[in-house]
């Protein structure tokens, strides 16, 4: 799909479409640049108008405090809130990814590799579910697991293994993986 599709569908009341237009927004994909205020419309319009669960997870994030968030300044950080938001999303991920969404399948792992809305941390389920992810296509994924394989965590460290990843998710446009491999040419 590309970004004009996606960005009509979004229009037009489409929650999947929604929740990848707020997250290219967030993640630089789909030749966008970084707007974390456009992501955060997108995760509000897609979660309290579309009732997408993808979107409530995104627009939860916002309000998540994980001392790494990029994303500063659009919302006042809310962990109570943000969890509870997680936690009403996490049913509907399961069932979503249960019937092969690979968004829901890497939200997920979201859940465990940050030990949100009441799931308890647990990297090797994390990376179970990012792995599925990122057998079905997903750029973020695939990134991920370059890193993983890159740092060996999760995983035994394998850089050719780690090197397939980040190809895989820079032949999709993953603006960060493309810089991983510019930078290990140089």
């Amino acid at each position: 799909m590309n970004l004009k599709d996606i960005q009509q569908k979004a229009k037009n009341g489409d929650g999947l479409s929604t929740y990848i237009l707020g997250r290219a927004y967030y993640s630089s994909e789909l030749g966008l640049k970084t707007n974390y205020p456009k992501s955060f419309e997108c995760y509000n319009y897609g979660y309290k108008q579309l009732n997408d669960p993808r979107c409530e997870y995104g627009f939860a994030m916002f309000y998540f405090d994980d001392g790494e968030s990029e994303s500063e300044g659009v919302v006042e950080k809310d962990n109570e809130y943000a969890n509870k938001l997680f936690a009403e999303a996490y049913p509907k991920l399961v069932e979503l990814a249960k019937n092969g969404d690979m968004y829901s399948n890497f939200i997920l792992g979201a859940y465990y590799n940050y030990g949100i809305g009441g799931i308890k941390k647990d990297f090797s389920v994390a990376i179970k579910y990012i792995q599925q992810s990122a057998d079905l296509g997903h750029s973020g994924a695939c990134y991920d697991m370059g890193r993983f394989y890159t740092e060996g965590r999760g995983v035994k460290q394998n850089l050719e293994e780690a090197k397939r990843y980040f190809e895989k998710a820079s032949k999709m446009g993953n603006v960060r993986a493309k810089a991983f491999l510019e930078k290990e040419q140089k």
